[in-house]
């Protein structure tokens, strides 16, 4: 997913802003957070919905796939995580803005959404579908891994976030190093969901192979923007911006080396993100 010449850069890069968050963590995010920034909590509310949704599709790409190869089984499987992937975007969305119970707004629009997506996908041409396919399993593989990784270094590291610290002065700051283990749920700052779920449209230049080399620098901007904003919000420390993006980066280069997804760059004369597969039965 990420060119070779850019891994060791992005390496390189991590590193060293761990180094400085071993050394101003705090200070980072203290600084940031002296004025308000009313773009970053649009971020906030709204930063999660793009991966969330985006994962829709994919699930929706998944059930044309079963749905050709008339495998019904996995269909019904493939569109039941659209619904639930629907449903949690809009849910976390929506409850940014009413305190009160959202889910009977939010159940209808998701199971509209899920619906005009999978009426979109159904359209589409079999070679679309059977070439796009792989690259659907990839994106939710990596989407589910990603959610379930971060949300357990959460709990065990039980991290404080800033405007916890601010809000409690009976709470204390930890370095990104200590584990604190499981305590309340509200202590999870480190790694940055949002920065980790927003790293997770990268992996939508791999639908467009010949847009790539301006679309990835478009979604680098996306991701960049996210992690800031939730640096200037108080919600998280540099660390834990780096981690989360830094996971499912990992992760995506994971599920996209499985399932043999070929990445191509701008200068290939074969445009498909895919080789030729032959028709096979649906696997999910």
């Amino acid at each position: 997913m990420i060119a070779s010449k850019l891994r060791p850069r992005l390496f390189i890069l991590y590193i060293t802003g761990m180094v400085l968050a071993t050394l101003f963590d705090f200070q980072i995010t203290d600084f940031l957070t002296a004025r308000q920034h009313s773009w970053a909590i649009y971020c906030e509310t709204l930063g999660e919905a793009p991966a969330l949704l985006f994962t829709v599709f994919n699930f929706s790409i998944v059930c044309a796939y079963c749905r050709k190869n008339k495998s019904l089984i996995h269909f019904a499987l493939s569109f039941l995580g659209s619904l639930i992937s629907s449903m949690y975007a809009f849910e976390r969305t929506f409850s940014y803005h009413a305190n009160t119970n959202t889910l009977p707004l939010s159940l209808p629009i998701s199971i509209g959404f899920s619906f005009i997506l999978l009426f979109i996908c159904l359209r589409l041409s079999g070679e679309s579908i059977q070439k796009y396919y792989k690259i659907a399993l990839a994106c939710i593989g990596a989407a589910i891994s990603t959610l379930i990784i971060i949300t357990s270094i959460k709990l065990l590291w039980g991290r404080v976030r800033y405007r916890q610290l601010a809000a409690d002065s009976t709470l204390a700051f930890t370095d990104w190093y200590i584990i604190n283990g499981p305590g309340q749920p509200m202590h999870a700052s480190f790694p940055s969901g949002h920065t980790a779920n927003a790293a997770i449209i990268m992996m939508a230049s791999l639908y467009f192979p010949k847009q790539k080399h301006w679309l990835q620098p478009l979604l680098y901007a996306y991701i960049l923007l996210m992690a800031v904003s939730r640096l200037c919000v108080g919600a998280h420390f540099l660390s834990d911006i780096l981690t989360g993006c830094a996971i499912t980066f990992l992760l995506a280069e994971f599920w996209v080396h499985k399932f043999k997804v070929s990445i191509w760059s701008k200068n290939d004369q074969n445009n498909s993100p895919l080789p030729a597969h032959p028709q096979t039965e649906c696997s999910i």
